[in-house]
């Protein structure tokens, strides 16, 4: 998203995370980014699990607040954009829909539409409808497409964590992921909770493109104490212990074999399940939503986290 900003957009800063507090009202918005001299723009950058009707409403509402809640950003040209990791099928016509919506509320305004896919297959979507009355078109941006290595060359965190959704050309992925772990390390230096949220992102990322790299092989190779890592909770020493205890009570009815055997099943899964809920700690510390989080995690949506106020 930063390298879009930047470069499609011109902008100079951006703003991860941005919180608001006027007249006891609070605002939250995902990504703020704005340039000013020659670009003087401000973009609201707003970020979803799946893409709903009711989002582009919620992102109209905040733009039409935005100057109450950044008085400093008056007179910029104003764009909002909208990033969902979950696309319906029927995209062209919704991106169509939104942007009537858009036009419908702000009348005069310029509008860019600019889609990012992120996803594991090969993008097969199409950025345009034809007719013969109409021809619309938006930008579709392949991060697959994009070398990792121009976000590797950046020395900041989040980018490292979006390149492992880039092309990694003829490199081995269990070397580019190692890379980057390195990297990681290296600029969070002894800060280990920031170290822990960006590895937890990296191996989602890692895994909704299918990457078949054993993070665990990378941590000891580095020599990464994973126990310490809130991410990243193996079930296996665990497992083993719950399922010899097990195994030995159930051993006394149906054999001693059957019961470890089954005593390290359960507890592996409960192990993957205890990771699962340390990712959601750590994506609701990082600001996601709770849908967000029940997508990436696969955990229900009422065992996510509660975030404190």
């Amino acid at each position: 998203m930063e390298k879009i900003l930047r470069r499609q957009f011109g902008v100079d800063t951006i703003a991860p995370s941005v919180r608001v507090a006027r007249g006891g009202q609070h605002l939250e918005l995902d990504v703020l980014a704005y340039a000013n001299g020659e670009v003087n723009a401000a973009y609201v950058v707003e970020v979803k699990s799946h893409l709903r009707e009711e989002h582009i409403q919620q992102l109209l509402e905040i733009l039409e607040q935005f100057a109450a809640w950044f008085p400093e950003h008056r007179g910029k040209q104003l764009y909002g954009i909208l990033a969902a990791v979950h696309i319906p099928a029927a995209l062209p016509v919704r991106m169509l829909r939104y942007l009537t919506d858009i036009h419908l509320a702000h009348r005069g305004q310029r509008v860019h539409q600019c889609l990012v896919y992120i996803g594991a297959e090969r993008l097969t979507m199409k950025a345009e409808l034809d007719s013969p009355q109409l021809h619309y078109r938006y930008d579709l941006v392949d991060m697959r497409k994009i070398d990792y290595r121009t976000l590797y060359a950046r020395d900041q965190p989040e980018a490292l964590v979006l390149a492992i959704l880039g092309d990694f050309g003829a490199e081995d992925p269990a070397t580019v992921v190692k890379r980057l772990v390195e990297k990681l390390c290296a600029l969070t230096g002894t800060d280990e909770k920031r170290l822990r949220e960006y590895l937890s992102m990296l191996e989602i990322l890692a895994d909704n493109r299918h990457l078949t790299v054993h993070f665990e092989e990378v941590y000891a190779m580095l020599q990464i104490n994973i126990e310490h890592l809130a991410s990243y909770r193996v079930g296996m020493e665990k497992g083993m212990e719950k399922g010899m205890e097990k195994g030995i009570e159930q051993g006394i009815e149906q054999g001693i074999e059957q019961g470890i055997e089954q005593g390290m099943e359960k507890g592996m899964e409960e192990g993957a399940h205890r990771k699962a809920l340390a990712v959601a700690e750590t994506l609701l510390a990082m600001n996601f939503a709770p849908e967000q989080i029940a997508a990436i995690t696969q955990l229900p949506l009422t065992e996510i986290p509660k975030k404190a106020h």
